[in-house]
């Protein structure tokens, strides 16, 4: 298991890499002449992006489960604990639940 500050410098590096990527690529469909095309790139990028970002949406809700399972604490505690509403750590809840990850 890496060190908590390795995990986070790798996590820093590979978000960096991911946003030199996005930009490099944004940059030639920016260059890219005929708008027609540029466009269809423009939304292929999206369309390859979105499914990325609701993962990391489930893989933020199940961390929450995590948190929440940790130790005896109610949603407010919870709430508190992550920097959001009881009623947001409810949804975060839900969500993994959802996912069929929940056992509390």
């Amino acid at each position: 298991m890496a060190h908590p500050n390795e995990d986070r410098q790798a996590l820093e590096n590979t978000i960096q890499a991911i946003r030199s990527a996005y930009e490099a690529q944004a940059a030639v469909i920016r260059a890219i002449a005929n708008p027609q095309d540029a466009y269809e790139l423009a939304t292929r990028l999206r369309t390859e992006l979105d499914p990325l970002l609701t993962e990391a949406g489930q893989l933020r809700a199940q961390m929450v489960r995590r948190v929440w399972e940790s130790e005896p604490m109610s949603l407010s505690a919870l709430g508190r604990r992550i920097g959001v509403s009881k009623a947001r750590a409810d949804q975060l809840i839900r969500a993994a639940q959802a996912k069929g990850k929940a056992t509390r």
